[in-house]
């Protein structure tokens, strides 16, 4: 039978789905950590036959921002790995700055990883997966825009459809109800633009903010001093991160 390939960018995929199935696998748990380590990565690239300098020189560049987006931009996912693993009083923190941005309520809770929904102060709907185990913290984020929809296009979309048809019921031309139809979406498509740039830039800075949070409980619960864990936070923030606000 003859070897199977695949593309890089399906190598990728499927290295990420494995490592995701080990770690949600009850045998796996307290074998994965989160992420994957430049050495790893470099171990990796040797035995795929990528020269090692190549992969320096693709470390060297700028990465583009880790997110996804899906169904008119609204849905936004984030993802990233922090080095160091949180202390019991370090998910206290965590908690206690979630606490401050809206409310939240706990899906799924084990000594190592939670799952967390949220309805922010901006009222978007976040899910927050955290995942803190053999010195990496991983943190998922994904936020639906959901002010953004309704207020948006969601509700001058249905006041034009009715009014259009009520229009067209009574006799009205349809160049007036197709007129109507614009003025009203027209401006809800460019507030549901306004709404979910603010929404984005809220997102960015609720998961910066969360990623710092994170790194300092980290490095208190290695012991790292005050002085160091500021250095710290402005490299993730940086560096790792890649973050850029938009809007």
């Amino acid at each position: 039978m003859a070897e199977r390939f695949v593309s890089e960018r399906e190598a990728g995929r499927i290295l990420e789905k494995a490592a995701r199935l080990q770690e949600a696998s009850r045998d796996g748990a307290d074998g994965c950590s989160p992420g994957i380590s430049i050495s790893e990565l470099e171990r990796i690239a040797v035995e795929a036959g990528i020269d090692a300098a190549f992969l320096r020189t693709a470390l060297a560049e700028p990465l583009p921002p880790n997110i996804k987006r899906s169904f008119l931009g609204q849905v936004e996912e984030r993802e990233v790995v922090i080095d160091g693993e949180l202390s019991e009083d370090g998910w206290e923190g965590v908690n206690e700055f979630l606490i401050k941005q809206g409310r939240f309520v706990t899906l799924t809770s084990t000594p190592r990883t939670k799952s967390i929904k949220m309805v922010t102060s901006w009222l978007s709907d976040s899910t927050l997966d955290l995942t803190s185990r053999k010195g990496r913290t991983r943190l998922s984020f994904r936020q639906s825009a959901i002010l953004a929809y309704f207020v948006g296009l969601h509700a001058p979309l249905i006041t034009s459809i009715v009014f259009g048809v009520i229009l067209m019921a009574t006799g009205r031309p349809l160049w007036m109800a197709l007129s109507l139809f614009g003025a009203v979406l027209g401006p809800g498509v460019l507030l549901y633009n306004y709404i979910l740039r603010l929404t984005r830039r809220k997102g960015i800075e609720l998961f910066q903010g969360l990623s710092e949070v994170i790194a300092l409980e980290c490095h208190r619960s290695s012991g790292v001093s005050e002085t160091e864990n500021s250095t710290t936070q402005t490299a993730i923030s940086a560096d790792q991160l890649h973050l850029k606000t938009e809007g």
